[in-house]
């Protein structure tokens, strides 16, 4: 009798089977190599067996040194790196200080006399400011500069309540006409009865003087 199913004559295909992979060569090994852990100074034999490619050397032993290097031989310590970014630290520091120093606009030392002066006073103000005007000769220049002080008043415009609060918040004054000063381009400086320095706006355009006729003149008035 006939058999109903034809048997090859070789064996079955084995499931999930794995198919035999060649071993590493020469330069496999090389590039794989990566820093270890701790350092090894001994001869090592290391023998190519079961080799994909035909090697261009015989199949025998070769000996040779392998040098490693640890990795904590190259490990920058903790304290030296603090060190390191303090001194950055302190290098761009003194670099912006010295822009800003370079970058600072002369500023000219004077012995002026005040010609004139004149205010607008905030009448009523809340938080508003009133700006005081100042005319000084500064030998071969008038210089002419103002101040804003943060005014609170009622009833009286020349009060301040927030005087009380803040004590620079008044109006610079001088006991004599001398006045010593600095300035540049934009700023005049004087020195408060407190002893601290104080900070005038320079500005030609506003016509406030009345009783001196080289503050007026050194008004530039806006063409009509």
């Amino acid at each position: 009798m006939a058999a109903l199913l034809d048997v090859p004559g070789w064996s079955a295909e084995t499931v999930d089977e794995k198919l035999p992979q060649t071993a590493f060569r020469g330069r496999d090994i090389a590039c794989g190599i990566h820093w270890p852990q701790q350092g090894i100074l001994r001869n090592l034999a290391i023998e190519r067996r079961h080799q994909a490619a035909e090697s261009v050397l015989s199949y025998q032993q070769k000996n040779f040194t392998i040098v490693h290097g640890s990795r904590d031989q190259y490990r920058i310590p903790c304290e030296t790196v603090g060190r390191i970014e303090n001194m950055k630290s302190g290098l761009i520091f003194f670099a912006l200080v010295f822009a800003a120093v370079a970058a600072a606009p002369d500023r000219q030392e004077a012995k002026a006399q005040l010609l004139d002066q004149n205010q607008y006073l905030c009448s009523n103000c809340f938080f508003g400011a009133s700006t005081y005007y100042y005319c000084f000769d500064a030998g071969n220049k008038i210089l002419i500069g103002y101040q804003k002080i943060p005014t609170i008043n009622w009833k009286d415009p020349a009060s301040n309540d927030l005087t009380k609060v803040h004590k620079s918040w008044q109006p610079w004054v001088t006991e004599g006409k001398d006045v010593p000063l600095s300035y540049d381009e934009k700023h005049i400086w004087v020195t408060g009865p407190n002893g601290k320095a104080v900070k005038l706006t320079q500005d030609y355009t506003t016509d406030i003087f009345i009783n001196n006729s080289q503050c007026r003149g050194a008004v530039k008035k806006k063409p009509e």
